[in-house]
């Protein structure tokens, strides 16, 4: 059966219902309600609790303790990933997670995030999280929750909060919020539509998620075939400093103060899967530190987790002066020779798992600031076979590369088409016009 176009979702509504005066029903929100709508506070559909205070502990207690971490940004836990704690009986009866729970991050940058609990599991919730506990039967408390990822809800958070990000929100200030009632089969009818497009969203990330595997599966191998056909085909065997070099900044500061602005490459600039690094204009005097890099040189990001991710790009032919500065913390490449090695040839080697393994391996530093040392590069061994075999490889590499870029498109363009559409239909929804 054919899916319904999503706005649909937004112009699928029989007839425009009869609006009440909000005025004969007590509370009166900014906007008028549909008949048997009504608006109430936040604190009036049930209990506000504080959670447990506790050490996270990888030890398996029996008991997960979710913390505002736990919690992607779209309301989600992964219970797999969750920690536990040590809690007595007696506090795990206090604050023990039930399905129907909704739960408040109440600090930090993510203060107003909610979730849901839709599933049974021995979970209490830490002390930087509110939980809603609905005790009204006519309440369906998953429509509370999607409730909270309105723009309204949004609009109330940051008012409520003002400017005390560190200090966030607490459950008085939670318990003010109004939010417009319908009916309880209303909720369920609005409930199962708002799923049906989280449905779709989720599977929409799903398969970008499967498209940029494959291209990554589809890629590997491409380039594990050519490997495995040096030793047959007799392709010499060389270190990247005989046929490449890193750039370094000599003379760059006198070049530099003939031009009131330049191209800057920012690590944000440089792709995990593309080509082609983007840059920014800067003004000469707003750069502190850089690596100087020419259009064609290929940016290999040096530092963890920039170098595990796969950042990796070209410099741009169209750079403003001829050159770029990019961020310190990456090797601009440039090919000695270009009648014996294709620029592309290496640029689609430094990808392979072989040459990300092996300068992985060599990586120093403490944890979390560890790089890959200049001479790991400049010794890294990569097969050279004839420059026009070098071309034909290209050529089969970026016909596959196109083929799988347009699919990770595809499913990249229907995963943002939703997270638009999505705050509008939520809006909708909770005006009565879903």
């Amino acid at each position: 059966m054919r899916e319904k176009p999503l706005t649909e979702f937004m112009s699928s509504k029989k007839t425009q219902p009869k609006k009440e005066n909000s005025k004969s029903r007590g509370l009166k929100g900014p906007w008028e309600l549909p008949e048997g709508w009504r608006w109430v506070r936040l604190g009036d559909l049930g209990k506000f609790e504080y959670g447990y205070t506790a050490s996270a502990t990888n030890k398996n207690t029996g008991v997960k303790f979710l913390r505002i971490t736990d919690i992607d940004e779209n309301g989600k836990i992964n219970w797999l990933k969750v920690p536990f704690c040590e809690i007595s009986e007696r506090d795990f009866e206090k604050y023990h997670l039930e399905v129907g729970d909704l739960l408040f991050a109440r600090i930090g940058a993510t203060t107003g995030k909610a979730t849901y609990i839709d599933q049974e599991v021995d979970a209490v919730f830490a002390s930087y999280l509110i939980r809603l506990k609905v005790t009204k039967p006519e309440i369906f408390p998953k429509f509370v929750f999607y409730f909270a990822q309105t723009p309204y809800y949004w609009v109330n958070i940051r008012e409520e909060m003002g400017d005390k990000l560190r200090k966030g929100i607490n459950a008085k200030e939670l318990s003010r919020i109004l939010t417009p009632i319908p009916p309880l089969s209303e909720q369920k009818r609005i409930v199962a539509k708002l799923d049906e497009v989280s449905r779709r969203l989720e599977e929409a990330k799903r398969l970008a998620r499967e498209a940029r595997e494959e291209a990554e599966r589809l890629m590997a191998s491409a380039l594990h075939e050519v490997f495995s056909k040096a030793e047959e085909r007799g392709w010499e065997w060389k270190k990247i400093e005989k046929v490449a070099g890193i750039r370094g900044n000599a003379g760059v500061k006198k070049k530099l103060s003939q031009f009131d602005s330049i191209a800057f490459i920012p690590m944000e600039l440089i792709p995990e899967n593309g080509i082609f690094a983007r840059y920014e204009i800067r003004e000469p005097a707003n750069i502190k530190s850089y690596s100087y890099s020419e259009p064609g040189d290929i940016l290999l990001a040096k530092i963890t987790p920039s170098f595990e991710n796969g950042k990796q790009g070209m410099v741009p032919e169209n750079v403003p002066n001829g050159f770029a500065l990019a961020t310190t913390e990456v090797y601009p490449i440039y090919i000695k020779d270009t009648n014996s090695l294709d620029r592309m040839y290496l640029f689609y080697i430094l990808r392979s798992k072989y040459a990300r393994k092996t300068l992985e391996d060599q990586m120093l530093g403490t944890t979390g600031r560890q790089r890959v040392p200049k001479e790991a590069v400049l010794k890294l061994k990569i097969p050279l076979p004839p420059l026009e075999e070098q071309k034909r490889i290209v050529a089969y590499l970026d016909s596959i590369s196109e083929r799988a870029q347009r699919l990770v498109k595809l499913y990249e363009e229907r995963e943002k088409e939703l997270e638009r559409l999505f705050p509008a239909i939520l809006d909708r929804a909770f005006r009565g016009e879903l």
